[in-house]
């Protein structure tokens, strides 16, 4: 270990990270030497405690990236795109998925009847040739939310009156909802991210049977990304309204 390092218990580390969660750098070094009874001279620093939780975000990243390709090269995709092509040794269930019946144009039509009964006109829903493509349930449906978190980038230090640097770091996140579970994938980077999903989807065996269905919010990186990563899954959008949708 290097000099002044310490070493921190499973407790410590969680208490730490929970605190960063919810708190700012100064304030949970305030809270974790009220709570140590450290003295100014052994007390935890801000700066340390940065450096800290940075390196602990990196090595998790490192980790869910390398197992995701340990993942990829079991199917033979490609770990560094993560795109899956036609090499791919993928399961039946995944090329020729059983997919639960869409409800079809006359049930959509009478849903909508029923729906609109008694109400007035601006509430009222129109009919719309994609409300026929709803699947009848969603015990095999597969929700998958994306959108990209920009975070301005910040400098280590600024020296004088010198202007701010308007760069962002854009943070993609991927919120997954099946068979009543959630999931969160994150990545700094839309080609990190959808090579975690393209992983944890065949690893999860969501991609079996499953149908697939991506909210966004129209954005044009969102859309190329899911027709090239999901292109051979047969993956269909619509490109008149804001949130994407991929069968």
């Amino acid at each position: 270990m290097k000099p002044k390092q310490r070493l921190r218990s499973v407790s410590l580390r969680e208490l730490s990270l929970r605190l960063v969660s919810k708190l700012s750098y100064r304030d949970t070094t305030d809270v974790l030497n009220r709570v140590l009874h450290r003295e100014k001279r052994d007390s935890a620093r801000t700066s340390t405690m940065e450096d800290w939780v940075e390196s602990f975000g990196e090595s998790l990243s490192e980790g869910y990236t390398s197992k995701a390709e340990e993942i990829l090269e079991s199917y033979h995709i490609d770990k560094q795109s993560g795109i899956i092509s036609e090499g791919a040794s993928l399961p039946p269930s995944v090329l020729n998925p059983e997919l639960p019946a869409v409800i079809g144009e006359k049930q959509a039509r009478h849903l909508i009847t029923e729906y609109n009964r008694g109400r007035d006109r601006m509430t009222k829903l129109k009919y719309d040739d994609l409300a026929s493509g709803i699947e009848d349930g969603t015990g095999r449906c597969c929700y998958i939310s994306v959108d990209d978190i920009g975070v301005r980038f910040q400098k280590p230090q600024r020296k004088g009156k010198c202007k701010k640097d308007r760069s962002f770091i854009e943070n993609t996140v991927i919120h997954i909802q099946a068979e009543g579970k959630q999931y969160t994938l994150t990545a700094i980077g839309m080609d990190k991210a959808f090579k975690l999903l393209v992983a944890f989807l065949l690893e999860n065996k969501l991609m079996e049977d499953h149908r697939l269905i991506f909210f966004s919010d129209g954005a044009t990186c969102i859309r190329d990304n899911i027709e090239k990563y999901f292109n051979l899954y047969g993956c269909q959008l619509s490109h008149d309204r804001k949130a994407v949708t991929a069968q």
